[in-house]
């Protein structure tokens, strides 16, 4: 499903007490390759692209003990920020790393003039859910995609 807010009127933009590092890409990929199961021969073309797309985008990341742990991406494109690669590893969830990536891509897309924003997720990922909607995104629409039987 596909979700969007307004950046016009911040519910939850204020940074937790995480260290949020926003970095321009293409030095965000191979940052956050492990915990994107990116594979070491696929990361040379998954930079390229990042470093080839003509819209302004940042990433964010937390690390813990050098190691990065929770990460995001936001495009802009006019006023609309697309928030894209949201993950936090399994062993740091439930602890607010995920909402402080929100906050600091909304944050910084807001910044930089977006005036709404929009995410994919999946209808049954309710931890997600219940982050995303505190910033006040809602349902925009629902897909899915059809497929042979068989």
């Amino acid at each position: 499903m596909v979700l969007r807010c307004s950046l016009a009127d911040p519910k939850e933009f204020s940074h937790s007490n995480e260290r949020v590092t926003i970095i321009e890409p293409p030095a965000w990929e191979p940052l956050v390759a492990e915990l994107l199961d990116i594979a070491p021969d696929a990361l040379p073309r998954f930079t390229e692209r990042a470093a080839g797309y003509p819209l302004p985008h940042a990433g964010a990341l937390i690390r813990r003990n050098g190691e990065v742990v929770a990460c995001g991406l936001v495009k802009l494109e006019d006023d609309h920020a697309g928030l894209f690669a949201l993950k936090t590893a399994d062993a740091w969830r439930g602890r607010g790393l995920g909402r402080a990536i929100v906050a600091a891509l909304l944050a910084e897309a807001r910044r930089r003039g977006a005036a709404t924003a929009y995410l994919q997720v999946t209808a049954n990922n309710g931890p997600a859910l219940a982050l995303y909607r505190r910033f006040g995104f809602g349902t925009a629409y629902e897909y899915w995609y059809r497929a042979r039987e068989g």
